[in-house]
C-alpha cells in the first residue's frame, strides 16, 4: 500500500513526495529496539556504578579520632598531717583518667626527702641540723600526667612542729667569764661537779694575787649549760664568739645547731667558745649543723 503526502512550501510549485509506510515503520521499530538496548546497557552501567559507590562508601570511611581527656586528681592526703622535724609522713594521691591511660606521678618539695615514685610516697621533714627556712607548713606537690602530656597538679601542706627553746647568753649574767680551752669539744653541764672541773682546768680570770676569781653559781636543778669550744689555733678579736644558732626539741632529742663563728678584723691568738644557759632538760643532746660536722667530726 502506498501513502501519498503533499508538502506545501508556500510557493506556487509544490513537490510531491511518496514515502513508503513499510520503510517508515521498520525504521521506527529499529529505533525503538536500539533505544531499549542502549537503555538496558546504560542501566547495567548505572547498577555497576551504584554497587561500586556503595562499596566505596562502606569500606573507605575516614576513621574519627577519639578525643583524649586529661587526668583528674580527686584527692591528695597525708597520714599523719602533723609531724615533728626529722619524721616521716605518707602522702597518697588519688587520681582518675577518663581514658584509663597509665599515669605518671611526679612529686616535689622545697625541702626534706621524698621516697617513692607511684601514687604513694613518703616525705621526711627537715632535720634540725639542715639549713632550711623556719616555717610551720611545708608544701608538697604532686603532678599526674598521661602519655599524651595532659596533666593535673595539686599541693598539700604538711605541718611541721618545731619546739625551739629559748636560751640566754652566758655572759649576760656573767660578763667577766673567760675560759681558755685548747681542745675542741662540746659540753652539756647539768651538775656542779662538771662545772667545777671546767672552772678548775680552764678558768683564766684571776685576782692580782694570782688566785682565780670565784666560780659563777648556777642552779642546776632548774638550768643547764651548753658549750661549744673550738680549741686553739684561731685568731680574732675576742675569745667569746656566738656559734650556737638554735636549740630545739624533736624526736625526744634536744638538738643544738652550731654554726661557724664570725671572725673579726683583729689577729690575736684566741681559743673561741660559746656558752648558753637553758632550762634544764633530761633529754639526750645532739649537736648538729654542717659547720659542726665539718670541724668536730
Amino acid at each position: 500500500m502506498n501513502l501519498k503526502i503533499n508538502w506545501s512550501s508556500g510557493s506556487s510549485s509544490a513537490e510531491n513526495k511518496t514515502v513508503s509506510i513499510e520503510h517508515f515503520t521498520i525504521t521506527v521499530v529499529r529505533l525503538i529496539n536500539l533505544i531499549q538496548v542502549r537503555t538496558m546497557e546504560f542501566s547495567k552501567y548505572l547498577y555497576i556504578m551504584f554497587i561500586l559507590f556503595l562499596l566505596y562508601t562502606c569500606c573507605s570511611k575516614t576513621p574519627v579520632e577519639s578525643t583524649n581527656s586529661p587526668p583528674i586528681i580527686i584527692s591528695l592526703t597525708s597520714n599523719p598531717n602533723m609531724i615533728e622535724m626529722n619524721r616521716y609522713t605518707t602522702i597518697t594521691c588519688n587520681a582518675n583518667d577518663p581514658d584509663d591511660d597509665k599515669l605518671k606521678y611526679t612529686w616535689s618539695a622545697p625541702i626534706g626527702t621524698i621516697t617513692g615514685e607511684s601514687n604513694i610516697v613518703n616525705w621526711k621533714s627537715p632535720h634540725p641540723g639542715d639549713d632550711f627556712p623556719l616555717a610551720s607548713y611545708y608544701p608538697i606537690s604532686c603532678r599526674v600526667e598521661d602519655p599524651k602530656g595532659l596533666r593535673d597538679e595539686e599541693v598539700i601542706e604538711i605541718t611541721v612542729v618545731s619546739h625551739y627553746l629559748p636560751f640566754s647568753d652566758f655572759r649576760d649574767p656573767f660578763p667577766y667569764v673567760h675560759f681558755r680551752v685548747p681542745e675542741k669539744m662540746t659540753l652539756v653541764i647539768n651538775d656542779n661537779s662538771v662545772w667545777y672541773d671546767l672552772w678548775d682546768k680552764y678558768w683564766s680570770n684571776t685576782y692580782g694575787n694570782g688566785n682565780k676569781t670565784p666560780l659563777p653559781e648556777i642552779d642546776f636543778s632548774e638550768k643547764m649549760i651548753i658549750g661549744v669550744f673550738w680549741g686553739a689555733g684561731w685568731s680574732g678579736g675576742g675569745s667569746y664568739l656566738k656559734s650556737i644558732k638554735s636549740i630545739c626539741v624533736a624526736n625526744d632529742t634536744l638538738y643544738v645547731k652550731v654554726i661557724l663563728f664570725p671572725m673579726s678584723g683583729a689577729f690575736a691568738e684566741i681559743m673561741p667558745y660559746d656558752l648558753v644557759i637553758i632550762k634544764r632538760s633530761d633529754l639526750p643532746v645532739e649537736f648538729v649543723g654542717k659547720d659542726y660536722l665539718w670541724y668536730f667530726k
